[in-house]
């Protein structure tokens, strides 16, 4: 009998599931390598979950996996998995535990923006993007998840220039820059603003 690696991971996932308080126990983590070994088969099916829209087998995995070795990367994608199932207070609380290292704080913050906003804590969420900025000036998310904040404030001159600046930081041109693009246009509109909408178009604004 051939099994796949894919079908071997799960069935060791299941096994640290069903046993995780046993291998959580003092003794055995010590063995830290050990741990983190059955966070990243953990994680990895939290993963597998995410792109299988299965958010409730992801949470489980995931937070399974921050039992063995609570890690940023872990506790970001958390965070998404709980905005999936609009339980924003709670991934708000996700991102917090992720800003807590370095590596992971502007992203983690550009998300909180989003969490916040959806909150009405509106003020907060861009004082969010606003930190994550300082801490990557590239993140084209955070210039985004600003600018709609500041839109919802009505300072629709400053959102539009966050707009601008997440059009102009994005090199991939991803769903953030569709995003962005299309909430310039918006808010150059309300501004009645045409010109300006004419050199967004042509890729000029």
């Amino acid at each position: 009998l051939v099994m796949s690696l894919e079908a071997a991971e799960e069935i060791l996932g299941e096994f640290l599931l069903k046993h995780r308080k046993f291998f959580r126990r003092r003794v055995l983590q010590r063995l830290y390598r050990h741990s983190l070994t059955h966070a990243k088969i953990l994680y990895t099916l939290g993963l597998r979950q995410i792109f299988k829209k299965n958010y409730a087998a992801a949470e489980m995995y995931l937070k399974a996996a921050l039992g063995f070795h609570p890690d940023s990367e872990i506790y970001n994608n958390l965070g998404h998995v709980l905005i999936q199932v609009s339980r924003f207070a709670e991934a708000d609380l996700a991102f917090i535990e992720a800003a807590k290292d370095p590596r992971m704080a502007a992203t983690a913050n550009a998300n909180r923006g989003y969490t916040l906003d959806v909150l009405n804590r509106v003020d907060e969420a861009v004082a969010a993007c606003r930190k994550a900025i300082e801490q990557d000036p590239s993140n084209a998310s955070a210039y985004n998840n600003l600018g709609m904040s500041l839109e919802r404030l009505g300072r629709l001159e400053e959102a539009a220039d966050a707009f601008r600046l997440s059009l102009n930081v994005n090199k991939y041109r991803d769903s953030t820059y569709s995003k962005a693009f299309g909430n310039r246009m918006r808010v150059l509109m309300t501004l009645n603003r045409p010109m300006d909408v004419i050199k967004l178009m042509y890729g000029a604004g």
